[in-house]
């Protein structure tokens, strides 16, 4: 059985230059509003993630002039988690 996500090479190289895809219409007008109200949820757990940690830790080339910021706790048992946990499913079964 072939994997049925694809994506073009111009993808990957943007993806190898920004680490990360723009997946369009991934997600409905409704899906969108209600990961919206669940980030929002979330929003004092955003935290800055420490230059020096992580693979920026290894190489100079990977460090960012800025932290990134990340967001934690959307799998734990909350009123939003099975949101996240419904939409992440799908594509760890991939894997």
């Amino acid at each position: 059985m072939g994997n049925k996500y694809t994506i073009s090479e111009g993808e990957k190289h943007f993806f190898d230059l920004t680490g990360y895809l723009i997946v369009q219409q991934a997600l409905t007008s409704e899906e969108i509003s209600k990961w919206n109200e669940a980030i929002g949820q979330y929003a004092d757990k955003i935290r800055s993630r420490s230059k020096t940690r992580g693979i920026a830790s290894k190489s100079e080339m990977l460090r960012s002039q800025s932290a990134q910021l990340e967001l934690t706790g959307m799998f734990e048992t909350t009123p939003h988690h099975e949101l996240f946990r419904t939409r992440a499913k799908p594509y760890a079964d991939l894997y």
